[in-house]
């Protein structure tokens, strides 16, 4: 069990500080614009990011050698990565931040900038991402709701016939591929 913790540790390293968390967050605001509340879904938003993260993570994972090794070894191993994916301006920010608290200037402490910046970048890419997509599910929410409105129909809910028009649109722009290239095109 000893010899698998590393292992373990370090492959949990490289999903929170790899592409999951920009997928995942852009997936859970394409789940709040379709207006699903339900666990069933967020289960389905996890998997599907957890494999587009391992998906875009594999030539690094496949690089990694945890075994034996702590955690400071696998972030040694994935900084060309971070360098590669992190924006330009926010690594100097995190670096100017950790100088002016006084931090040490070693490896460790300019790899821990970099992994808050390379974290920011990605989840601001991920709003953006989810900005896209979240706008036409607003239109549409708010044409059905005024739509309900002028034709005097108060109690009925907007989102039980807003969320088809939402399935359908999502369908016709074949949205599920659309979203994944969104998704991967910053790690070409």
């Amino acid at each position: 069990m000893e010899q698998l913790l590393p292992d373990l540790s370090g492959l949990l390293y490289v999903i929170v500080l790899g592409a999951f968390v920009k997928i995942a967050t852009a997936l859970s605001i394409f789940k709040q614009g379709l207006g699903l509340q339900g666990m069933g879904f967020s289960l389905a938003i996890v998997g599907f990011a957890f494999v587009l993260s391992m998906f875009v993570m594999n030539s690094q994972v496949a690089d990694l050698e945890f075994v034996g090794k702590d955690l400071q070894s696998a972030e040694q191993q994935l900084v060309p990565f971070f360098e590669k994916h992190a924006d330009p301006e926010l690594k100097t920010k995190f670096d100017t931040i950790r100088t002016k608290m006084g931090g040490a200037d070693n490896v460790k402490a300019r790899n821990s900038a970099l992994s808050a910046a390379f974290l920011v970048s990605e989840l601001k890419e991920a709003f953006n991402i989810g900005l896209l997509i979240l706008l036409p599910f607003v239109v549409i929410d708010l044409l059905v709701a005024n739509t309900l409105v002028l034709l005097g129909i108060t109690q009925f809910s907007h989102l039980i016939l807003s969320l088809p028009l939402k399935l359908l649109l999502f369908i016709g722009v074949d949205g599920w591929t659309l979203l994944s290239d969104k998704l991967l095109q910053g790690y070409l």
